[in-house]
């Protein structure tokens, strides 16, 4: 019997140690504490918007089975009216559930990337000045002004 040897994962080019993939899951844990102020609109946007934008999607053959069923064979104007209204107002529901979900997932990226934005501009901040002067940068390997 063969042995077979397992490869290391490889990305980027580069092999992925053990060592490198636990520091991808801190760099992971720090990003998600950027998302914690935004959690309210995390969990209404995606979870109960497109839930209930989907709950209305779904209603609608129904009511069209009712229509048909119903209304066309008995002949009675008054219940393809009134559920095909009600079938007007389940898409405008899903429509506002879904520009909600929309609006909601806007408001979390975009606050998300501004906090982002300034962490990484008051960390460039806090550096001291000597990595500006003449020569390399042993850290960024670029050369001074």
């Amino acid at each position: 019997m063969m042995r077979t040897t397992r490869k290391a994962p490889v990305v980027h080019g580069r092999l992925v140690t053990r060592h490198a993939s636990r520091n991808h899951m801190k760099s992971l844990r720090k990003l998600a504490g950027f998302l914690r102020p935004y959690t309210r609109y995390i969990i209404i946007g995606p979870l109960l918007m497109l839930l209930l934008e989907m709950a209305m999607d779904l209603m609608q053959p129904r009511l069209m089975q009712r229509i048909v069923d119903v209304g066309i064979v008995r002949l009675d104007l008054s219940i393809v009216l009134t559920t095909g209204a009600m079938i007007v107002g389940l898409a405008l529901i899903g429509m506002l559930a879904g520009a909600g979900n929309t609006i909601l997932a806007g408001r979390a990226s975009q606050g998300v990337g501004a906090d982002l934005r300034s962490a990484l501009f008051r960390k460039v901040q806090s550096l001291s000045f000597g990595m500006y002067y003449l020569g390399t940068n042993a850290q960024t390997g670029l050369y001074g002004l």
